[in-house]
This record gives C-alpha cells, structure tokens and sequence, in this order.
C-alpha cells in the first residue's frame, strides 16, 4: 500500500500534478501575510490559491480591499512569478498582467491611472501562481516603471519596489491557472 502511494506521489511530480517537486510560494495565502483582497472574476468571489480555467480570467476582475481607505492611493500590480515556466530560475523576474494606481470607491480598487492595462493569465506550461499586489501610494508623480503594454516581460518587483520607494504590500492574493 506504502509502494503504491509513493509511486503515485512520483508520477504526480513528474508530470506536475503537484507543487511538491519545486519550491512554490504559498505565503500570500497565511495569516502572517498582509490583509487579502476580494479577488471577483465573472461575479464570483475568489478563495486565496483558488485554481481557474484560462477562460475564467480573461477580464479584469473586480477587486475589493474591505481596510482601503476611501479616496487614498494606492498601485496595484498584478504579476506572475513562474514566468516563463513553473521552476524556471527567474533571477526575481515576474510576467506583468496589470499595473494601475487605484483609488477605494464604493467598496472596491478603481483605476485613476492605468499603467500597464490588463492582460489575462495564459501559462505556456504547468501551472502558474498570479499574485495581486497592493502598495501604498503616497506621491502625486506617476510611479516609476520600466514595462509596456509591449513589454511585459522581465518585471522585477523588488526594482519596481525600491525605484518607488514602496514598502510593505498593504493586501496580496494569489490565485493559480493550470495550461490547458
């Protein structure tokens, strides 16, 4: 019974049924982490590491972060850290899908200002983490960013982090997108 169980657990890593065989990043989803945000695709409310369909996030979801203060600033990104591949060694190099600076308005994050408009998760292979980023956003300039909406690739957050002189995450979510 032993045997059989952990040839089933091998077979699983190999073709990558499970997260075990590489080191992935669940924190986001802890109660150490900051506050979670409300994370809504085609109305429905997301659970943290929720697994989703390609189909399922091809818009931009709504997004609540019920401790926003009403009219403050913040900038939102939203990035995927398996980029190119689950694994892959990215050198702290993430696949940007959105970027804003957003204001609380009737619940929910609203753009003032798109950076990088919004692209929906499509893994090219595995299963891929996407991660939503609050920070405070204190200043009255447009944050410093080195991507487009041509050039999404190699965003790196902790750059992006410094450069804006950001600090903490003020809410995370992650939610996963297997390649179908």
């Amino acid at each position: 019974m032993y045997a059989t169980g952990l040839l089933v657990v091998c077979f699983l890593q190999l073709v990558g049924g499970s997260d075990a065989h590489r080191k992935v990043d669940n924190t986001l989803c802890t109660k150490r982490s900051p506050p979670k945000l409300g994370i809504y695709y085609s109305g429905h409310k997301l659970a943290c590491n929720a697994r989703l369909h390609i189909g399922d996030v091809s818009k931009v979801p709504r997004i609540k972060f019920k401790q926003g203060r009403k009219g403050r600033r913040y900038v939102l990104v939203f990035v995927d850290p398996d980029a190119p591949h689950p694994g892959a060694k990215s050198h702290d190099s993430n696949y940007l899908h959105y970027a804003a600076v957003v204001k609380k308005r009737n619940g929910e994050l609203k753009p003032s200002k798109v950076l990088v408009h919004y692209r929906g998760p499509h893994p090219p292979k595995g299963t891929h983490r996407y991660q939503f980023y609050v920070f405070r956003w204190k200043s009255c300039k447009k944050p410093v960013l080195h991507n487009s909406d041509k050039s999404r690739g190699h965003f790196n957050l902790k750059r992006f982090k410094k450069e804006n002189h950001l600090k903490k995450p003020v809410a995370v979510f992650q939610l996963k997108v297997p390649h179908t």
